[in-house]
């Protein structure tokens, strides 16, 4: 007859209690997470942004132009140059007007050399309200 080894049995069960316990909390605490860093982030990522840009959140603008809400942010990459500037509308404005205001903001909040347009890392969404410009300064 075999012996049956109680204490293997216990500890066994303890294991699988504790990580069903475990699991349990982790996902709820995830799940808070997730819930709170929704609600707590007042800036929606701009869709131009890749993931090894970061926001520089103090930088953050919103403002009127002719009854037009523009919001501006600008990303970096970080130890990198240049800025990556955001304007997003809610109404159409023109590249050119956007361009305008995109370097009017960066000016005071990021520059500390001449400001150079870099063209080639500009993007829109083809809807004239939503502009990526990357300037160097």
């Amino acid at each position: 007859m075999k012996k049956v080894n109680f204490f293997g049995l216990f500890l066994g069960f303890c294991s699988v209690v504790v990580s069903a316990v475990t699991g349990f909390f982790v996902s709820v605490f995830l799940a808070g997470c997730v819930s709170q860093n929704a609600n707590a982030n007042i800036y929606e990522r701009s869709k131009f942004a890749t993931d090894n840009m970061m926001l520089v959140e103090e930088n953050h603008v919103v403002m009127q132009v002719s009854g037009n809400e523009i919001t501006l942010d600008s990303y970096v990459v970080p130890f990198r140059n240049p800025y990556y500037i955001v304007l997003k509308a809610t109404k159409p404005i023109a590249k050119k007007d956007a361009e305008a205001l995109a370097v009017k903001y960066i000016l005071p909040r990021g520059c500390t050399s001449k400001l150079y347009r870099l063209p080639f890392l500009d993007k829109t969404d083809g809807t004239q309200k939503h502009y990526m410009f990357g300037v160097s300064c």
